[in-house]
């Protein structure tokens, strides 16, 4: 009776893990094989282990990935891709996110870009930091959706809590130069405060055509050539492989 109080007190408590172990452990009677100290620590660790696990698939929802989750260690890399080993091997360390580096991958459809964007976006969501997936499509609409309720400002304040955002995309559709103005004032928040990945079918040579504002384009070029790691993927399709 005594142990189911303190299981019930656990659960008010919001030790709900540590209760359920508890519990288990008491049922199997592993209490009695092990030392109190052990025991203690066991039970602490499986909290922990919980909370993490359970950051972990909210930060993940959050960043908007796909159930088929992309991650570095299935990314196919070989030099005719123009991706080598080493290129990923930096991405398993915490510094690119905190040093706000920003990244390029241009290519052709299916190339992957989008994969190793997401891939990156899982990598950052397993080390604790918030992630985002979007288009240029939807970040445009969600700051006109803002501007309406008069909540630009702090839309724009809040953004630079993701950690790694990643616009998809980019180029792809024909916008106006007051909506590429509206990108560029949300990069000039983020750049060297966190980390924004660009996926484009555009090589970065292109992209002062499809910016039709020469002024709002060489900004937005000169903000992210100037400041990012340039990758161009190329080969056949990867998909349906």
């Amino acid at each position: 009776m005594h142990m189911e109080q303190t299981i019930q007190k656990m659960r008010k408590l919001r030790l709900s893990a540590m209760a359920d172990s508890l519990a288990r452990y008491l049922n199997v009677g592993e209490h009695h094989k092990t030392d109190p100290e052990t025991f203690i620590s066991r039970l602490i660790d499986d909290e922990v282990e919980a909370r993490a696990t359970k950051r972990l698939k909210t930060l993940i929802q959050k960043a908007k990935l796909r159930p088929e989750q992309a991650c570095l260690e299935n990314i196919k890399h070989s030099p005719k891709r123009g991706l080598v080993k080493t290129d990923l091997d930096r991405f398993y360390r915490e510094d690119w996110i905190i040093r706000g580096e920003n990244m390029i991958f241009t290519g052709a459809t299916g190339t992957g870009k989008t994969y190793l964007a997401e891939a990156l976006l899982l990598q950052a969501c397993r080390m604790g930091h918030r992630a985002r997936k979007t288009s240029l499509d939807m970040l445009l609409e969600e700051i006109r959706t803002h501007r309406a309720m008069g909540k630009y400002a702090k839309y724009l304040k809040d953004n630079v809590q993701t950690a790694v955002l990643v616009v998809d995309d980019f180029g792809i559709a024909d916008y106006s130069g007051p909506q590429y103005c509206e990108f560029l004032n949300l990069l000039e928040e983020r750049i060297g405060r966190c980390c924004t990945i660009i996926t484009s079918q555009y090589p970065t040579a292109k992209w002062f055509e499809r910016i039709p504002d020469p002024t709002v384009a060489d900004a937005i070029c000169d903000r992210l050539l100037m400041t990012s790691w340039n990758l161009e993927l190329k080969g056949p399709s990867l998909r349906g492989k």
